[in-house]
């Protein structure tokens, strides 16, 4: 939260320094004259990045479907997690994601059969 106060501080500082010159879109993530920066953008400074870290070369929008699989492996209730990702509905979002997650049927299973075992006994199944 701190971080993004801070941007929007910043936001606010650029708007003033250009003034009528600013074009004001609404936007968190701008040039610092209020334009949109377009997603070929992004892509092509991530792939910098990658280049300059001698990362492994992986996709920017990789990074969603990671987020979304460690989301999801956490426990984090997917319809959180498909808000996050801006997907219209649930199911789109655990068809496309879901099946990532080997071990979901088994903790899920684990879980409803531990709501019926004596505590003493949770953890063995």
């Amino acid at each position: 939260m701190a971080v993004l106060a801070s941007h929007f501080q910043q936001l606010e500082k650029e708007k003033q320094d250009w003034g009528d010159a600013y074009r004001d879109h609404g936007l968190a993530f701008c040039w610092d004259d209020g334009r949109p920066i377009y997603p070929d953008t992004i892509t092509e400074e991530f792939n910098k990045l990658v280049d300059l870290l001698e990362l492994p070369k992986i996709r920017f929008h990789d990074i969603r479907h990671t987020y979304a699989t460690i989301s999801l492996r956490a426990g984090v209730h997917p319809k959180i997690v498909s808000s996050r990702l801006g997907h219209a509905t649930v199911a789109f979002m655990l068809d496309t994601y879901s099946a990532d997650i080997e071990d979901l049927d088994r903790d899920a299973a684990e879980a409803v059969i531990g709501l019926f075992l004596p505590p003493s006994q949770k953890g063995l199944v």
